[in-house]
């Protein structure tokens, strides 16, 4: 059985910054520079794609140009490849992907929202673990106190060589939504609360990320099997009538017969605010015999935690009374 080694904490200090999908200017470059120089003062040499100032329209380029800006991320020396924003077309590179350069040259790879496509893809193709975490420019252009949250989980989880990571419960969070560019007030926030649905334990590969990414996958090679896994779902600016047209493809199609767990995290935007996103998406899962809870912080709410797509989990929910661990957190495996 190989296995993908990454280099200790102390020399990942090279981060390639990528833009797949959405463009980030110009109405977010403020944001996004005030993450840049962030990482740098955190002593990160940061690498530009060549895409992270472009456009055109909908994407940041071509399907060839964001797919080469991609490829020449896995080929250099970056440690760490990151995602600069989300958006809605990050599917359309999965098949021109180098996953050959991947197997011999890993990186961490790190994004959600949209990014959850390739995220998926590079395990489906090779069994290669990524990070579902905050995009760089919502992650790191944030002002105190959720910047240095962020930081401390992104530093304390991903870059942390520990053998084993317990996640714990933020005491607050916040999805308010003002100006990002200009600090004109502090975010309000909310008491957290992780709520357990289900009881049960399991411990297995977790995949996931953003359901309506993964529906866009179905049926497709770049969608790994969620065949005894615990299963994230995570979501921005979705309604009571897209949960239930994502979720019912994917029971149509099989491919969540058979999870051993259920972990769904907040949903920024939520369209419809009557209803909560977590219990939308429960009404489909009540009947499963698997540990299940929600209100999990690993989406665009804030502070982010990050989890580990193909990584090994324990979880355990008994009422409220609930533990998530990475095991093994210092070793990628392959296949």
């Amino acid at each position: 059985m190989a296995k993908y080694n990454h280099c200790e904490p102390s020399i990942m200090k090279v981060i390639y910054i990528v833009s797949p999908s959405s463009p980030n200017v110009p109405h977010s470059v403020i944001r996004r520079e005030r993450a840049i120089n962030f990482l740098k003062t955190q002593g990160y040499k940061i690498i530009r794609g060549k895409l992270l100032d472009k456009t055109i329209g909908h994407t940041t380029g071509t399907i060839s140009e964001r797919v080469t800006e991609l490829n020449d991320a896995f080929k250099s020396n970056a440690q760490i490849i990151y995602a600069s924003f989300g958006g809605e077309n990050s599917s359309s590179l999965l098949d021109k992907i180098d996953y050959a350069e991947l197997t011999i040259n890993p990186k961490i790879i790190i994004g959600n929202s949209d990014i959850t496509a390739i995220l998926l893809a590079i395990y489906a193709k090779i069994k290669l673990p990524t990070w579902h975490f905050m995009t760089l420019l919502p992650a790191f252009g944030e002002f105190e106190p959720m910047l240095s949250q962020n930081y401390n989980n992104f530093n304390q989880i991903i870059m942390s060589q520990n053998a084993d990571i317990e996640y714990f419960k933020p005491t607050v969070y916040t999805n308010d939504y003002i100006n990002w560019n200009q600090h004109e007030r502090p975010k309000k926030v909310f008491q957290n609360q992780w709520i357990g649905l289900n009881d049960g334990v399991a411990s297995g590969v977790l995949l996931g990320g953003n359901l309506k990414t993964i529906v866009k996958l179905l049926g497709s090679e770049y969608l790994p099997s969620f065949k005894k896994v615990i299963l994230v779902l995570e979501d921005s600016v979705s309604s009571p009538e897209i949960v239930e047209s994502c979720i019912a493809s994917l029971a149509n199609s099989g491919a969540i017969s058979s999870i051993i767990g259920l972990i769904i995290c907040k949903c920024e935007n939520y369209l419809d605010q009557s209803r909560d996103y977590g219990d939308d998406i429960y009404q489909f899962f009540k009947n499963y015999d698997v540990p299940i809870f929600k209100n999990f912080d690993s989406a665009h709410t804030y502070p982010c935690l990050p989890i580990k797509i193909g990584g090994v989990y324990f979880m355990s929910v008994k009422n409220n009374d609930i533990r998530l661990i990475l095991k093994n957190k210092g070793y990628i495996i392959n296949k």
